[in-house]
């Protein structure tokens, strides 16, 4: 695309499609046995599991799925949907963990599916995906770009916080990952009691 083309025709707006701030959520989740083992059982979940609304999918390991609320009008709805969700999931017979990465899970321990989108994916992260990460995904609408761009605005100062509150899973391997909390500043280390000396 040359310098200065419009972008129209190669992306297509769906501002305003949907109410002002309506939601959808994605979450994934480990597929785990009696003993909280990995099973690569991800590609038959959805296929047990038959929601009354939502979607339930495979995910890249064959370890993880996704379920995907429907468009809710409020946090309160999209919460509900996924708590039916995950009900239908363990109704089905299908174990789940909600964890950022498996506490005790050896690297290379899960398969990835095999299919084209997902080669890539493992391809292009070059050896990244030795175990499966789980995220949440929280999609609100925007009645126009002007808006999108000020919300993206207003929540950019506080992406350091998310980051840290996304840091979950204080174990991985069956190791600490030292991100049980957040780390101290220096100003603070300096002033606890810990950090000082008595001569």
């Amino acid at each position: 695309m040359a310098l200065g083309q419009t972008i129209e025709g190669r992306w297509e707006s769906n501002f305003g499609s949907e109410a002002p701030f309506a939601l959808g959520v994605e979450e994934e989740l480990l597929v785990v046995g009696e003993d909280n083992e990995l099973l690569n059982r991800g590609p038959q979940a959805p296929r047990d599991a038959e929601p009354e609304a939502g979607e339930v999918d495979a995910e890249l390991f064959k370890a993880m799925l996704e379920t995907r609320s429907e468009v809710s009008a409020n946090a309160r709805k999209a919460v509900a949907e996924l708590r039916d969700l995950r009900r239908e999931l363990l109704d089905s017979g299908t174990r789940i963990m909600g964890a950022g990465v498996h506490p005790n899970a050896a690297p290379g321990e899960a398969a990835v599916h095999q299919n084209r989108r997902y080669a890539l994916t493992e391809d292009t992260l070059q050896g990244v995906l030795r175990t499966p990460i789980c995220g949440q995904h929280i999609h609100v609408g925007m009645p126009d770009a002007e808006t999108a761009v000020r919300a993206h605005n207003g929540i950019r100062a506080h992406v350091p916080l998310l980051n840290a509150l996304a840091s979950n899973s204080p174990l991985a391997s069956s190791r600490s990952n030292a991100w049980r909390r957040p780390p101290r500043s220096p100003a603070s280390s300096a002033a606890s009691p810990s950090s000082t000396t008595s001569t």
